[in-house]
């Protein structure tokens, strides 16, 4: 199979996923806002923000797996992309303990005494807590085994498990309707087993698989290869500490400021964004380990290339329905949710701009991991995504409403 056509088949496959998760998801979200309530859905919000905060460094090391296993990839070496994955999973079996160690009291802390929750709900609120955080957990412990079916570009299996756990979530999301009471704690308990199941089914499958994905321990301290991919990572830290405390630094802002209600309209407007990102990312996610493995075998001109062209295919395909929907935001989302929350439509119109002008320099960002120097963007990147809380909190103070938070992120 020719590179081109590699793509259009990953394409396919991962627009296929998308378009069903979206059209699942919109329905699920539905009966859960209903199930739940405005309160109780935007305190799993807000909770979800918490454990999100506290797991942040997993996403650096997850892009940073997914970097180093498509390059060896790219340069053909078997043994090489060995080391690579038991490098990356002793890095992240640390990574759960010190999470484990430091993020659960904390994140019991800031739960029982610095968000704004209902005193009922304390108890329940610190249950969910604990059921996301040990989601989280799994989450981070399957990072280098995920990572190898993007590497290899075997997008068609990576989208069919996507598939499986949003029709789980969908058809549990139903069934909570007929949940007669203690639905939050419910709704906690189902999501967390769907997902450590469907992740514990990828890690089995990429280990059957794959000849690269073997354990071998004395790899895990493989030294100038651990340095190199937290080098790597300690770059990424910079700009998605920016991106993470500017996001749900906001989501704080709004409990604190306008309560659980506020979070239940900024939680649906996020829900609208991860939509459209699983839309936009269908494509992208098959042009990724192209431009990586492109770099690693030092193309260096058709990795350019390859950028461009996501950037450009990406701003066009989100911009085709985030234009209809900034447009008729009210009407659709008197549709889907019947009475959505105060703010929401505010909140969903300025984040798909924004979502919008992001997609843009997708690509290009892309290659800069490609490419491996990243200290100075990720510097600059994090630093101006931080600044959202500032700006957001002076916006607040003067007044402008829940909506501050959506326009300093714009």
């Amino acid at each position: 199979m020719t590179s081109s056509q590699r793509i259009a088949v990953n394409t396919l496959a991962a627009y296929s996923r998308s378009l069903v998760a979206v059209a699942l998801g919109l329905f699920s979200s539905r009966w859960v806002l209903a199930a739940l309530g405005q309160t109780d859905y935007g305190l799993y919000c807000v909770i979800g923000s918490v454990v999100l905060f506290l797991t942040m460094l997993n996403a650096t090391l997850t892009i940073s797996t997914s970097r180093f296993l498509a390059y060896s990839i790219g340069q053909n070496n078997p043994r090489l992309t060995t080391c690579w994955f038991n490098v990356a999973l002793g890095l992240h079996i640390a990574l759960s303990l010190v999470i484990l160690l430091v993020g659960w009291p904390l994140g019991e802390y800031v739960i029982r005494f610095v968000l704004n929750i209902p005193p009922e709900r304390v108890a329940d609120c610190v249950c969910v807590f604990r059921m996301v955080f040990c989601t989280a957990l799994a989450n981070v412990l399957s990072v280098p085994f995920v990572s190898m079916f993007t590497a290899k570009q075997r997008i068609a299996e990576v989208s069919l498990w996507g598939i499986v756990q949003t029709g789980l979530v969908f058809i549990f999301a139903w069934y909570l309707l007929r949940v007669p009471q203690e639905r939050l704690l419910v709704y906690a308990g189902g999501v967390a087993s769907i997902t450590v199941c469907v992740l514990m089914a990828q890690c089995i499958q990429s280990a059957f698989i794959f000849d690269e994905v073997r354990i071998v321990p004395v790899f895990f301290f493989a030294k100038k290869k651990l340095k190199a991919l937290l080098a790597f990572a300690s770059c990424d830290v910079i700009g998605f500490s920016g991106v993470t405390f500017g996001t749900q630094g906001g989501a704080f802002l709004l409990n604190f400021f306008f309560g659980p209600q506020a979070n239940a309209a900024y939680g649906i407007a996020n829900q609208v964004s991860a939509q459209a990102s699983a839309l936009s990312s269908s494509l992208f996610a098959a042009f990724v380990p192209e431009i990586i493995s492109a770099e690693g075998g030092g193309q260096r001109d058709r990795m350019l290339s390859l950028a461009l062209r996501a950037c450009k295919f990406c701003a066009l395909l989100v911009m085709m329905f985030a234009i209809p929907l900034v447009t008729e935001i009210e009407y659709v989302l008197g549709l889907w949710l019947v009475t959505p929350p105060p703010y929401t439509g505010v909140f969903c119109r300025i984040i798909l701009l924004a979502f919008v002008l992001d997609k843009m320099t997708f690509g290009l960002v892309t290659a800069v991991h490609a490419h491996g120097v990243i200290a100075a963007f990720q510097t600059i990147y994090g630093l101006i995504n931080a600044c959202t809380v500032v700006i957001a909190f002076i916006l607040i103070k003067h007044g402008v409403g829940p909506a501050s938070v959506s326009l300093a992120s714009l």
